[in-house]
């Protein structure tokens, strides 16, 4: 894998990273956090569940900013992720206020935006999409280059902030961006007010043209009476290095106009200079190289030899790249093929290569999880007639489906969703399932599964202990839970939770004699002191493995089912004047109440004592007296 080697030597230079941010069309779920995720982190490829949580970890610890952007509709149902890294699938249909942005609009552009926290910035364009096929099995092309100038810095700003406004997202940029010296190069996108061949173009008398690209228009004759208009020369020539289907075929139709393009010279068919790998599945690269009198230019990006995917025309796709200044001289032909008819697809070869891009919804939905509030947030907008059938939406760790509701009125050619808010507390399913699902009906089956965003993912309690015992033990021993060896990763990361995983297993409930009333009273005594000592109460509350959160589940596990007995009464009376004491110390430290549905899940419901005692009122007295409760 050349590029992934490539990638690791610009993070070598880059040093403590701020951010990284990707682009692709299609995504390969597992590719990203298998082998790009680790080269980030400077970490080991991942053995086990316990390996991807270690990166999520280290991506809040490091807090490096690390997202994907892809198509929507390029996102498999079956895809499972493993950690929380946020990824965003792109509707183009939410970007038709740009020139040529329909709903055929293909979110194309291969992108990797590398920022470190001293302010340096590399910006890495390309052929090659987020999977194991684009980075290891095709012939690619990608450059890196350092952002050096302002211009450079305001195009990747307007760029991303375009793809930011309609996913509801904050991207902060630094005001003053430390840019060093260097080469001029231009980033080109989509969503500049130049075209992609008006930046190319600038140049006085275009003489020719040389380009890469697996994917050829439909009608090539008109696609190059458009080129030779865009470059004011009657007379461009253009040659090609596609690739072939089956190894023979170009993937564009024969007609007499493409005939006579060729035996006039306007049009060239070349090999490929560099031989691709005897393995190599496709020469997906794609490149534009331009010449004039003056010196030519090259760009390196996602753009194919299409209508759409020179992203200048009516129908356009969304695409980006990098643009270079090089010699008068450079070549990037093979020899010339005398092509015939025989060389280029049949109608049904064509068909059966089109691209299948999936149907979407008639909604865009925006589903956020925020794990300090513990809350899903959900908006969205309605694109294609007047919201008619009722969808439903599955939340994990939310027992019901959703009805989605719609507002009545209009407004800039789309409905708004009523928006939904619904707190979870303690969501274990969310450690595990990322994605939400749209259901045609309330107990039907999933019609589209999408991703969840996610944010303070240092909320995120992964690890807890496996009993009730282990957790007061850890306690009394005065052990930092952040380094026992005891823990454990909570249930749903451990089995159950993957294709690949066991069924869950059963949670042990401990013998009463197992743990004494001193043992009990010791570490909840030994817990008054960490609190009172702590900075942030917050995590003590609910992240910390062994926090007030899972001491409390645990002592309602323990109590649940078992017949009234002294020591329960007094683990549920004890873990209660925990929760005094945290949501006391909160206060205090200056912040607002502490919200009753998260905070409540800290408090265990007092069971009753067995009958020999209810009425020993002496006993409850002296209880009261000496522990503060009865």
């Amino acid at each position: 894998m050349k590029l992934i080697e490539a990638f690791k030597q610009q993070l070598k230079e880059m040093g403590e990273l701020k951010r990284v941010w990707l682009t692709t069309f299609n995504l390969n779920l597992g590719f990203v956090e298998s082998h790009l995720l680790p080269a980030v982190l400077n970490m080991d490829p991942p053995r086990n569940r316990l390996d991807f949580e270690g990166f999520q970890a280290h991506l809040v610890e490091k807090d490096i900013d690390f997202r994907v952007f892809c198509d929507k509709r390029m996102m498999g149902a079956d895809q499972y992720k493993r950690t929380a890294i946020n990824v965003h699938c792109v509707s183009a249909r939410a970007l038709n206020t740009y020139p040529g942005f329909t709903e055929h609009t293909l979110f194309h552009p291969k992108l990797i935006f590398l920022e470190s926290k001293k302010g340096d910035m590399v910006l890495g364009a390309g052929s090659a999409n987020l999977s194991v096929g684009g980075w290891g099995r095709n012939q690619e092309v990608f450059t890196f280059q350092r952002v050096c100038n302002n211009e450079q810095y305001r195009q990747i700003q307007k760029f991303f902030d375009a793809l930011a406004e309609p996913l509801e997202l904050e991207l902060r940029w630094r005001t003053q961006p430390r840019l060093a010296e260097g080469p001029d190069w231009q980033f080109v996108h989509s969503f500049d007010k130049r075209t992609f061949l008006e930046h190319l173009m600038v140049q006085d008398r275009i003489t020719s043209l040389q380009v890469w690209s697996p994917y050829l228009a439909a009608d090539m004759p008109d696609l190059l009476e458009r080129l030779r208009a865009q470059s004011g020369n009657p007379d461009l020539k253009v040659a090609l290095v596609a690739d072939r289907l089956e190894g023979r075929y170009f993937r564009t139709p024969w007609s007499e106009a493409l005939a006579a393009c060729i035996e006039t010279d306007a049009l060239a068919f070349h090999k490929n200079p560099s031989a691709p790998d005897p393995l190599t599945e496709i020469t997906h690269a794609k490149a534009w190289l331009f010449h004039a009198p003056q010196g030519g230019r090259l760009a390196i990006g996602s753009w194919n030899f299409t209508h759409a995917g020179t992203s200048s025309f009516d129908q356009r796709n969304i695409e980006a790249g990098i643009v270079l200044n090089v010699k008068r001289n450079a070549d990037m032909l093979g020899a010339r093929i005398d092509v015939t008819e025989a060389d280029f697809a049949s109608d049904q070869l064509l068909a059966e290569d089109r691209l299948d891009v999936p149907q979407e919804l008639p909604f865009d939905l925006q589903v956020h999880y925020d794990w300090k509030r513990a809350c899903f947030s959900v908006s969205g907008n309605w694109w294609v007639d007047k919201p008619g059938n009722v969808y439903w939406l599955k939340l994990p760790g939310v027992s019901e489906p959703i009805p989605l509701q719609w507002r009545t009125r209009r407004q800039q050619g789309k409905w708004l969703l009523i928006p939904i808010e619904q707190v979870t507390p303690d969501n274990e399913a969310m450690l595990a399932d990322h994605s939400y699902a749209i259901l045609l009906r309330k107990k039907g089956p999933a019609v589209f599964r999408g991703i969840i965003v996610e944010s303070d993912q240092s909320f995120r309690r992964v690890q807890g202990f496996e009993s009730l015992k282990d957790l007061l033990d850890s306690l009394v021993a005065g052990v930092d839970p952040n380094s026992d060896t005891n823990t454990v990763l909570r249930a749903c990361l451990r089995n159950g939770a993957g294709p690949d995983e066991d069924p869950t297993a059963p949670s042990p409930v401990i013998e009463q004699d197992a743990l004494s009333y001193f043992r009990l009273f010791q570490a909840i005594e030994q817990y008054r002191e960490r609190l009172r000592a702590a900075s942030d109460i917050e995590q003590w509350a609910f992240v910390h493995p062994g926090c007030l959160q899972e001491l409390a589940a645990k002592a309602r596990q323990q109590i649940s089912g078992s017949q009234p007995s002294v020591f329960n009464w007094f683990l549920a009376q004890e873990v209660n004047s925990l929760h005094q004491l945290a949501a006391g110390l909160y206060r205090k430290a200056g912040h607002r109440k502490p919200g009753d549905e998260l905070w409540s899940t800290l408090r265990v419901q007092t069971p009753r004592l067995p009958k020999e005692l209810q009425r020993k009122l002496a006993y409850v007295r002296r209880v009261q007296k000496e522990c503060g409760y009865a």
